[in-house]
């Protein structure tokens, strides 16, 4: 142990939890972008020394974000995953890696934004364990472009040399999956519209179409969604109708939301078809969350299904065209997945006109999911100012009250609980 890392090892047993640090069993990683841009210290290190409780010392070859440290030495902590065995460590001395920091930047102790995001060790090779928008790929990137991506990231500027080496790699007769995959993701976060030819070009390619591919059809999404243009948008509704897999559909209706929301700017009307074109697609899709990782994984991170995924971006966008999936997802029967992402679209949309609407599918007392219904009334409550209690009958009749809902024995919502036909009450 060197003279300077006992001190900071002292630091790691007394200090309490810097922020970003994990306290519990389980967490969702963040994007590799959100990870730069909420970093107070990004550094290049090796490792001096290992403490205990997931812990250990730094010596800083090279700073890409915050104060020079260069030189000198930092203890990092939630490093070491829950449940690990006794004198069990993820990192040894010697080890070293590219850290994204968060905490005070010029302090002793900073931490990693999770055990499994934060950390991307350099092997033997010299090649950096790096991961983009998904934790759970990893691939393989030489240093130096690796340095470049951080220092990009950083300043928020693209980097050229990135770009190019991205465009090359989509242009080969046979593109290898890691290479078209990191293209992928380089161009999601600088590339230009221009861009989106070759983007579509990769899901022309035969060999991508396997199912087993399927993470480069999602990063292929999320880049004609960041890149947008009329193609791109009209590329996505095929993902969403067309893919096999439910999880690219899903990333791909979620990638509509930026595209579209340009395309709004451009054009209007065609904007309008397509979210009319999404809600119809998705109707009756799955709301059920998509999960990667193994039963005992402590990440959390998952895909929303494809209807929860349209309807958060036809929230997103205030697309009135999301109404009617939002509607017959509030009617689903022991599907709390889709419950609420019916809701959060109301609230998302901002009509309060939709109260009534909405009240008539809360519960009656003796059905079955009758406990969905303070979910109902919270969502209520947020559009309409309200607050009428976990009951259907007093949401119903104050809606039409106010015209919210058609009156009369032959409406097609029928009396209200409590009421005579024709809406008057006893």
């Amino acid at each position: 142990m060197t003279r300077v890392a006992a001190p900071l090892l002292l630091c790691l047993a007394l200090a309490p939890l810097a922020r970003g640090q994990v306290d519990g069993s389980t967490w969702t990683d963040p994007t590799l972008e959100e990870a730069v841009r909420d970093a107070d210290l990004i550094v290049l290190a090796e490792c001096a020394a290992v403490g205990r409780a997931g812990g250990a010392s730094y010596k800083v070859t090279k700073t890409f974000k915050g104060p020079a440290r260069d030189g000198r030495e930092v203890a990092v902590v939630g490093l070491d995953l829950p449940g690990a065995a006794p004198g069990e460590r993820v990192v040894a001395v010697g080890d070293r890696a590219y850290l994204l920091l968060r905490g005070t930047p010029t302090g002793a102790v900073l931490s990693v934004p999770t055990p499994t995001f934060g950390r991307f060790p350099v092997q033997a090779s010299g090649q950096v364990v790096a991961s983009f928008s998904d934790t759970f790929v990893r691939v393989g990137l030489a240093a130096a472009r690796w340095e470049r991506l951080l220092a990009a990231l950083v300043a928020g500027a693209a980097d050229e040399a990135l770009l190019a080496e991205a465009r090359a790699a989509l242009r080969q007769k046979e593109p290898d999956a890691t290479e078209a995959y990191v293209a992928l993701e380089v161009l999601a976060l600088f590339g230009q519209e221009a861009d989106g030819a070759a983007v579509e070009a990769v899901l022309d390619h035969a060999a991508f179409a396997e199912p087993h591919r399927f993470r480069v059809r999602i990063a292929a999404a999320q880049a004609l969604g960041r890149l947008g243009g009329a193609s791109g948008v009209e590329r996505l509704l095929g993902l969403v109708e067309r893919d096999p897999l439910e999880v690219v559909q899903s990333a791909a209706a979620e990638a509509l939301w930026p595209a579209l929301e340009r395309l709004f700017e451009e054009d209007d009307r065609g904007a309008r078809r397509a979210c009319e074109r999404l809600a119809a697609l998705t109707i009756d899709g799955r709301a059920t969350p998509i999960r990667f990782g193994s039963a005992n994984d402590p990440r959390e991170n998952e895909r929303r299904g494809p209807l929860a995924a349209a309807l958060r971006t036809l929230g997103a966008l205030r697309a009135r065209a999301g109404i009617p999936p939002a509607l017959r997802a509030l009617e689903r029967v022991d599907d709390p997945a889709a419950l609420v992402a019916g809701l959060l679209f109301f609230q998302e949309l901002g009509d309060p006109e939709q109260a009534g609407a909405i009240a008539y599918r809360m519960r009656e007392p003796d059905a079955k999911d009758h406990y969905f219904n303070p979910l109902f009334s919270r969502a209520l409550e947020k559009l309409t100012g309200q607050r009428l209690g976990d009951e259907r009958a007093p949401w119903v009749r104050w809606s039409r009250e106010r015209a919210l809902l058609p009156q009369g024995p032959d409406a097609p919502l029928g009396p209200t609980p409590g009421e005579r036909p024709g809406g008057a009450r006893r």
